[in-house]
């Protein structure tokens, strides 16, 4: 076994315990401490510098550079848009150096798609976190019959009002759908993708009512944790504490603690480090889980 084969393993190895450790703690308390970020993306990229020492080879840190700089792009729009968390972001970094090139064990041979393991694993995690989410906000809508017409209500209005996302949203899958049926007078099996797209923006306002109004929780000052959601602002003596994409900083987790002696409404997100693990175990097992699935099709 050479240098690259075994540092494969390690990196491997310690991403599985990483987000393992991540999945549990995002499980109970809803948030990936910054230390098991920053600890496992500056141990992988330490993997990474020795790995290229001991082998010579300079498309590790080429590789290294661009994958940490898609991700830091792609992580960015996720933290900005309200979909990830930073630790799950830091994650994802982590992620990125980790698997910046193939582990010798992984192969796409199955498929006609030789993708990196990278963006196998990044396809993967979309395809299980929208199937997560899905059933999850199935569950939360189901779970008794006040939430269910409390939804029903709710998603009648969000069509009514047609917000900005929404009907850009829509614009956009009705262009794609068009592109992918008349492909499908070709192939057939695009019709598939032309249905999926079409109802993409009605499963997108279903999980933006069932974050808004149903992923919710009161929470005491004392139980606050850096980069908690607000979910409406506080007015605290001459001070308004405004919610923030960030979410709370510890100045403003300080002063609520010693000023403020009611409930605050914190919005509790979906743990999405599992699907993470999950989708780090499918793709070593499977490759890309999209192409394989298209490709047993045709």
């Amino acid at each position: 076994m050479d240098i690259l084969q075994f540092s494969d393993i390690i990196l491997f190895s310690l991403a599985f315990i990483v987000l393992l450790i991540a999945t549990v703690t995002d499980i109970k308390k809803r948030e990936v401490p910054n230390w098991i970020s920053f600890s496992f993306l500056g141990v992988a990229l330490f993997i990474k510098i020795l790995a290229f020492l001991f082998s010579g080879d300079y498309s590790i840190l080429i590789n290294t550079g661009i994958y940490f700089a898609i991700f830091l792009i792609i992580g960015n729009l996720l933290y900005y848009g309200q979909v990830f968390g930073g630790g799950d972001v830091k994650l994802l970094y982590g992620l990125s150096i980790a698997f910046s090139s193939n582990p010798f064990f992984y192969s796409s041979s199955t498929t006609n798609f030789n993708e990196p393991f990278i963006l196998a694993f990044l396809v993967n995690s979309f395809i299980i976190g929208a199937i997560y989410g899905i059933l999850f906000s199935i569950f939360i809508i189901t779970k008794n019959k006040q939430n269910l017409k409390k939804f029903k209500e709710k998603f009648k209005q969000g069509l009514k009002k047609q917000e900005i996302g929404f009907k850009s949203l829509s614009w956009v899958c009705i262009i794609v759908s068009l592109l992918f049926l008349i492909i499908s007078f070709v192939d057939s099996i695009f019709f598939l993708f032309f249905i999926f797209i079409l109802i993409i923006p009605f499963l997108f306002l279903a999980v933006k009512i069932v974050e808004k109004d149903f992923m919710m929780k009161l929470t005491s000052p004392r139980d606050l944790s850096e980069g908690d959601w607000l979910i409406e602002k506080i007015r605290v003596g001459h001070e308004i504490i405004k919610p923030s994409i960030h979410g709370l900083n510890l100045r403003e987790i300080n002063y609520l603690k010693k000023n403020y002696n009611g409930k605050i409404k914190i919005k509790e997100g979906l743990p999405f480090v599992p699907g993470l693990f999950l989708s780090l175990i499918l793709t070593a097992l499977f490759g890309d889980l999209l192409f394989r699935f298209v490709y047993l099709l045709v």
